[in-house]
């Protein structure tokens, strides 16, 4: 019987692997340890043989090799074993009579080569056709104390692998994200309530640069100016308060000087279900940052077409995007500062903006833009 003190070894190895799948070999081997058995073997099998894998550390990797080449095939007991409850602990003899197996090419010609011959095991997760299985292995065969043992060890071996499976995902999805952040050319930020920064695309990097418009400060982002400062914490510290219905987030302008054009954010909260507490860092907002010195404006002849403009109301919509205000846009056009207002309450009324930071963001998704 293995001892309270090692069986709470195994258990902590097997949470170890449930965190990190690279820790599976050690947990095999310990495993193997309590059971005396030559090793222990986690797999995912299918009918597909391209879609299943083994950890069999203490197998040569040329057998696992040969075992799906051919005998994974021909393998009696892994469909035997898939037809079960998921982890109902069997061994191989509950599953085919000693004497039948002994007479399979599995057997002969796998198994006791490598001084096997006898398997108990469970399937501890099973999702479509693959079931995922581990066994323990050795040639004696097993006794009622080692059916319970595994038992007892079944339930956490299935939390193992479920949260492998999730951990796995939810790997999947970051990548998959923060690979579609990067392909943005608009600057996109994940900040906590605080303005820190806790993932910036590439865009959004090249603002946080020498003369980009944005600074981090000791990781919390920050305007050229005090008063825009203290607009941007404020909007992003409004997408932070879930009791607050007016506290979601909104435009902000940021003017950068030396005849620059501003730049363009959109602050937007992020709701999750995840308690508070459960996070350090919990993201409250993604702000999305238009760089108009980075980014082209949409064709003059693509705004007219969706919106019905004018050629003067188009080229006076294009020259708002440049965010340094009303008069310098009709000095750049030549014309009065009473036309481009008639000019810009014409534009709102077709993009059906209400302010200028507004219709920047319609004109720039513009096709894309």
């Amino acid at each position: 019987m293995l001892s309270e003190r090692r069986f709470a070894a195994v258990v902590a190895s097997i949470y170890e692997a449930a965190a990190d799948f690279r820790c599976w070999p050690d947990t095999l081997r310990l495993i193997a340890q309590a059971y005396k058995a030559s090793t222990v073997v986690f797999g995912k099998t299918s009918q597909d043989v391209k879609d299943a894998w083994v950890i069999a550390p203490e197998i040569d990797p040329a057998e696992n090799e040969r075992y799906f080449s051919h005998f994974h095939h021909i393998n009696p007991l892994w469909r035997l074993a898939a037809s079960a409850p998921i982890g109902t602990a069997r061994t191989d003899g509950m599953m085919l009579p000693k004497s039948e197996l002994a007479r399979t090419e599995f057997f002969n010609d796998f198994l006791l080569p490598q001084d096997l011959g006898s398997m108990l095991g469970a399937a501890v997760h099973a999702e479509h056709d693959q079931h995922f299985h581990i066994v323990v292995q050795k040639r004696a065969d097993f006794g009622p104390d080692d059916i319970r043992l595994y038992e007892r060890l079944a339930p956490h071996l299935q939390r193992a692998v479920q949260l492998n499976l999730r951990l796995a995902r939810l790997d999947m999805q970051c990548a998959v994200s923060t690979d579609a952040l990067d392909q943005l050319t608009q600057g996109a930020f994940l900040v906590d309530v605080t303005g820190r920064v806790l993932f910036a695309n590439r865009a959004a990097a090249r603002l946080t640069e020498t003369n980009g418009g944005l600074r981090l400060v000791a990781g919390i982002l920050r305007a050229q100016s005090m008063s825009d400062t203290a607009k941007l914490h404020a909007l992003i510290a409004g997408c932070g308060d879930r009791e607050d219905a007016a506290g979601s987030g909104g435009p902000l302008s940021l003017a950068r000087g030396s005849g620059r054009p501003a730049i363009n954010l959109s602050i937007l909260p992020l709701r999750t279900s995840a308690p508070a507490f459960f996070l350090t860092c919990r993201p409250v907002a993604i702000i999305f940052a238009t760089d108009l010195d980075h980014r082209p404006a949409p064709p003059t002849a693509m705004i007219r077409q969706r919106y019905g403009l004018t050629r003067a109301e188009a080229a006076f919509a294009l020259e708002i995007l440049r965010g340094d205000g009303i008069q310098a846009c009709a000095d750049r056009l030549g014309i009065t500062r009473a036309t481009a207002r008639t000019h810009l309450s014409h534009v709102f009324r077709k993009t059906g903006a209400r302010r200028q930071a507004e219709l920047v963001r319609l004109l720039m998704d513009t096709q894309g833009f």
